[in-house]
Order: C-alpha cells, then sequence, then structure tokens
C-alpha cells in the first residue's frame, strides 16, 4: 500500500482502505508507506502532526477492519533530515491485517530492517514463530514421543523446567539431545 504523500489528499488513501475492505470478508494483509501516523507517540522530533490526519487515519484504519500486527522492535521506519537538529522520526510504514487474517496468523510478527541508503526501512512481516534449535539441528516435536515409556521422565522434566536452575536446564537439555537422537537412530 502507498498512501498519498500529500496532506489535503490523505482522504483518498484513507477511503482506498475502506473501499478495499467493503468488497471482500477474505483475509488480507495490507503492508506499506501510509504516509500517516496513528497516534502521536509515532513520531519523534520535527513539527507536530496535525491531529485531524491522525485521528482520520486512525478512523479508517478502525472503518475498514485493518489492525497493527504485532511488532518487534523499534518501528520508528522513516527518517527526515537525519544528522541535523530537525532530523524527525516517523512511523509511517506498517503491517495491518484484517480481522480474518489475524485468526489464520495469530503469531504473525513484523520488525524494520536497515535500508542503508533510503530514508525508508523495509518492513519485514514473518508469519510463522521462530523453530526452537537443539545444537545445529531444528527441534521438531513428534507426538510419538508422548507414548515412549523410556521418554516420560525427560518428559516430566521439560515441563517442570521452569522451576530449574541453569545448571539443571543444561543437564536435562543435554538428556534430551541425547535421549531423541537415540530415538531417531531407533526408528
Amino acid at each position: 500500500f502507498y498512501g498519498c504523500p500529500e496532506p489535503t489528499r490523505r482522504r483518498t488513501s484513507w477511503n482506498l482502505l475502506c473501499e478495499l475492505s467493503s468488497h471482500n470478508d477474505l483475509p488480507w494483509l495490507c503492508c506499506g508507506d501510509y504516509n500517516d501516523i496513528a497516534a502521536p507517540e509515532e513520531k519523534s522530533g520535527g513539527p507536530l502532526r496535525a491531529s485531524h490526519l491522525i485521528s482520520g487515519f486512525r478512523g479508517a484504519l478502525l472503518d475498514s477492519g485493518l489492525s497493527d500486527i504485532q511488532h518487534n522492535g523499534s518501528f520508528l521506519s522513516y527518517t527526515y533530515r537525519e544528522g541535523t537538529p530537525f532530523c524527525s522520526k516517523e512511523r509511517l510504514d506498517r503491517a495491518c491485517s484484517y480481522t480474518a487474517w489475524s485468526g489464520i496468523f495469530p503469531d504473525a510478527l513484523s520488525s524494520i530492517l536497515v535500508a542503508p541508503v533510503s530514508d525508508h526501512n523495509p518492513l519485514l512481516v514473518e508469519t510463522i514463530a521462530p523453530t526452537c534449535h537443539i545444537g545445529s539441528r531444528r527441534f521438531r516435536f513428534d507426538n510419538s514421543w508422548l507414548e515412549d515409556p523410556e521418554l516420560g521422565e525427560v518428559m516430566q522434566w521439560g515441563r517442570n523446567r521452569n522451576k530449574l536452575n541453569r545448571a539443571q536446564k543444561d543437564m536435562i537439555r543435554k538428556r534430551l539431545e541425547e535421549d531423541l537422537d537415540s530415538v531417531d537412530t531407533r526408528e
């Protein structure tokens, strides 16, 4: 999505969001440079943003059924006049989803990457949570382990891991890795 950069034409962008949402109930994600902020806290430095622009954009998001997906790290994606006393940073780039999309990807996460050349930093949207790693291999849980009597003790240790200190956790992690490796080699 690219919102109108001219403040006098922002309503055109807001109307487009509402129009898109009114034509379907399908899950959808809308990412891009909205050229707007939804709250005063989404801007640092520089002159204040007009309150009617902030409330108009926030209203368009609400009217279209869009809401921000969870964000990781700094959300200020745009820098204006960097290196000057007039520098400002704003959250112009964002990832918003329609309710049906959020239901399919409840753990989706957006984050801002670094752009060495542009005044806008790119936005990354991850729809799958990072996978847990044991050693250098990807860990994948297999439900059949729950029925293996030899792994019962290991599974119980795993359930109680929040009650353990670091040394105990390290010992259990090593034992779990060995036990799971032996299960893999048996198959």
